[in-house]
């Protein structure tokens, strides 16, 4: 059926809870899915995370409204959202899968894919980019845009280390912990590069991933 009709199902239900939110673990940008019901009803939707407190969620074609209870973790997140209680898991680093339901019983399927994150590309943050999370460092600038960055990848074992490793101006500096000493003033920009892309640009004992900075001169 068309958006406008889900519009209008949901719209008795929509709710507005000032309530504060915790996204850390959400990459900040659009992102975009479909939310089906089990009646039937299927329609286009648009998750809009602007900020750690300011997340909406809208039918394509209807008003948008926030997203309260939001609780997020590396494999999943959880919320409330138009009288919906809905709950996601992770199936890749920017998509999400899961279920909704009401108090009255009423079930849907969701899906949720970014489409466009805070910074000029995916692999890419600016001096802006840092500076509008207002963060006070580097790392915790990463938390809120880009939490993939920092995290190991998978478990430590032999011939292999989890650790995502640090490169300022394409010198290894340490893990991810050296990012909490930076500025986020200080830094033209950070690029994220993939364990086959680190070791081919750095060399071996990168498996986790590198996070090169590269920081403001003159």
């Amino acid at each position: 059926m068309k958006a406008a009709m889900l519009v209008s199902i949901l719209g008795a239900v929509l709710v507005a809870l000032p309530v504060p939110l915790d996204a850390q673990d959400l990459s900040h940008g659009t992102w975009t899915g479909t939310l089906v019901l089990t009646n039937g009803v299927e329609a286009r939707v648009e998750f809009l995370a602007r900020s750690d407190r300011d997340v909406t969620m809208n039918v394509v074609g209807g008003a948008a409204s926030p997203v309260t209870d939001l609780e997020t973790a590396e494999d999943g997140m959880r919320f409330q959202w138009g009288g919906f209680t809905c709950s996601l898991t992770r199936a890749g680093d920017w998509e999400f899968v899961g279920s909704c339901t009401t108090g009255d019983g009423t079930v849907g399927d969701l899906t949720l894919r970014q489409t466009e994150s805070y910074g000029r590309r995916s692999d890419v943050l600016t001096t802006e980019d840092l500076i509008d999370t207002q963060a006070t460092n580097v790392y915790d600038a990463l938390r809120r845009l880009r939490p993939y960055w920092i995290r190991p990848r998978g478990e430590p074992r032999m011939g292999y280390s989890a650790v995502v490793m640090v490169y300022v101006d394409r010198r290894r500096v340490g893990d991810v912990t050296v990012l909490r000493d930076m500025q986020p003033a200080d830094v033209q920009e950070v690029r994220f590069y993939s364990a086959s892309e680190a070791t081919t640009l750095f060399g071996t004992g990168n498996e986790g991933g590198v996070v090169l900075v590269t920081l403001r001169h003159g």
